[in-house]
């Protein structure tokens, strides 16, 4: 269509046509006395107009057509480039979040032996009214045994009860039952975990046993005294909330608010290489 409108036929074509038309006009007007310079001009002016018009306004169109097409493909480069970005953005976000996390089980494990870690996820949690212990999906076949130390990457969870093939029931530190040989770091003094009932329906547990003129204060960091046979020493339980001189007078008791919010846990990790024995 381009080729045509530039073609010499087409420009004949007019030229002859516009001739006519201005002869055609010069007899009508005045007889044929027009001159004949003055009727080329007529002639030739609008039809030079006319081509020069159409030539431009067709060069125009396609040069509109090949940068359209040309932004075609550059945007669909960009949506490329974008949709690329975007991966790269999120493997690396995933990244940030898996270094972060080891770091975090670092500082957890900062002073204890290289332990061998089994990554779980929580798949149910006990209905009792408060969180003492939950289901994880792996079990004997991933090497998971009973007694086997439970923790999260902000701290100590407890330990494994029951054992299947595919999973595991986990009960926490906080339960009446479970003891931990306990620790203050900052003061080194040693003391015992001890889960009450209405202290687990706060989700808080009691440390027992700390001596009278001991230093300990609100904040202070409980960790893992590795007394006691099960637990190994150095992984944080919690932080000091509260303390208080028991009854007897001779001892003092603290509240400790655990590092790991059970509430909110979806991953643990399962200890199986510690060989400690609980003690009787």
């Amino acid at each position: 269509m381009n080729n045509f409108f530039r073609s010499r036929f087409f420009i004949a074509l007019i030229i002859i046509t516009c001739f006519l038309a201005g002869f055609m006009l010069n007899v009508a007007i005045d007889g044929g006395r027009m001159p004949h310079r003055t009727l080329v001009g007529i002639i030739t002016s609008p039809i030079t107009t006319a081509v020069t018009n159409i030539k431009n306004s067709t060069a125009t169109f396609f040069a509109a057509y090949t940068n359209y097409k040309e932004l075609l493909a550059e945007n669909e480069m960009l949506k490329e480039e974008n949709s690329n970005l975007k991966k790269r953005l999120e493997n690396s976000y995933t990244l940030e979040v898996e270094i972060d996390r080891l770091k975090q089980l670092t500082n957890v494990l900062k002073d204890t032996e290289e332990l061998k870690l089994i990554e779980a996820q929580v798949v149910s949690v006990s209905t009792d009214g408060w969180i003492s212990s939950f289901s994880i999906n792996k079990g004997s076949l991933s090497g998971i045994k009973e007694k086997d130390v439970v923790i999260a990457s902000s701290g100590l969870v407890g330990k494994v009860r029951e054992v299947g093939p595919n999973w595991a029931t986990v009960v926490t530190f906080t339960d009446p039952q479970i003891a931990v040989g306990a620790k203050i770091t900052r003061t080194e003094d040693t003391a015992m975990t001890e889960g009450t009932v209405d202290l687990k329906a706060k989700g808080l547990c009691k440390l027992s046993y700390l001596n009278k003129n001991s230093s300990a204060i609100r904040g202070d960091i409980v960790e893992t005294s590795g007394l006691g046979g099960l637990y190994p020493a150095g992984i944080i339980i919690g932080t000091i909330k509260d303390i208080n001189v028991d009854d007897n007078g001779l001892t003092k008791y603290a509240v400790i608010q655990p590092a790991v919010d059970f509430t909110t846990l979806k991953k643990v990790y399962v200890s199986i290489n510690y060989a400690g024995e609980e003690a009787e």
